[in-house]
């Protein structure tokens, strides 16, 4: 890997993945496990991006339950570690949402309630009020008994008035009651209810969120 220019690393983490969407040679365990070592590996941010996207794709859409278990919690830990070493924001941050988005452990579930609520500081680790927003909703998918307190939580400290408005729309995709989120599913037939794509492209992300469907 470190004797290949940036070229030639980038096509082979396309051709590799494309091969394994086809089934041949290269299997999806064996992809995962090859990028965690081409993570730890490299340095450029754009590669790091590519192989991290690759990554979570394998992880939560290609992997059965228990290879994702046992897979997990490397990965888990190789991101935290890795964003702990980070010396550039940027960086540090890259790895920060790979790790809250592949999260599964209780231990990794606990460390983002901890940088969402603030009783846990990370340091170098500057985050928007976007990115707390997109940590509730994490949240709210993992913990269900919780969801409520959680985007309740949010909503009254969010304090941009367009992020409160998009906060309350897309709160119903995050109840822990299916009811509910099968209802919210059935307004978006209103044209009215779609008149911001983009808060329905993340609503209907939680609603199909691999934890909901497995």
């Amino acid at each position: 890997w470190e004797r290949l220019s940036k070229v030639e690393k980038g096509a082979l983490l396309i051709n590799l993945y494309e091969l394994m969407l086809e089934g041949t040679r290269v299997t999806s365990v064996d992809h995962a496990a090859w990028l965690m070592e081409v993570i730890g590996l490299e340095e450029d941010q754009l590669l790091l991006n590519l192989a991290i996207g690759e990554v979570e794709r394998i992880f939560w859409t290609l992997l059965s339950a228990e290879d994702r278990a046992s897979l997990g919690p490397r990965l888990e830990a190789l991101f935290w570690q890795s964003m702990l070493t980070q010396t550039e924001a940027s960086r540090r941050k890259m790895f920060f949402e790979a790790f809250a988005g592949i999260l599964l452990s209780e231990n990794a579930i606990q460390r983002i309630y901890g940088v969402w609520d603030a009783s846990l500081k990370v340091e170098g680790l500057s985050l928007s009020e976007n990115d707390y927003i997109d940590l509730a909703q994490s949240l709210a998918i993992r913990l269900p008994d919780q969801a409520n307190d959680i985007l309740a939580a949010q909503n009254e400290n969010t304090l941009n008035p367009d992020n409160k408005r998009r906060l309350q729309f897309i709160a119903p995709s995050l109840s822990s009651s299916k009811i509910e989120r099968d209802r919210f599913v059935a307004s978006l037939a209103e044209e009215s209810m779609r008149e911001i794509e983009s808060w329905v492209l993340d609503a209907l992300a939680n609603i199909h969120h691999p934890l909901r469907v497995m």
